[in-house]
């Protein structure tokens, strides 16, 4: 079920997760030798790897 989530103009992300998840993710993440922003924009790119360019085309459709 996607529930709906109030999207700003920020560059933020925010999410609500399960904290023990969460702690999880980043103890994951960091033995990984990445951040959480890193993490993300890199799966992020890898399952929408249009998404790359987008800083350069401000026009593209999602």
């Amino acid at each position: 079920m996607v529930s709906k989530m109030a999207i700003g103009k920020s560059g933020r992300v925010v999410i609500e997760t399960d904290p023990l998840f969460k702690e999880k993710l980043h103890e994951a993440v960091k033995k990984e030798g990445m951040s959480l922003k890193e993490w993300f924009e890199k799966k992020a790119q890898e399952d929408f790897p249009f998404l790359i360019n987008l800083k350069e085309d401000k026009n593209l459709k999602v």
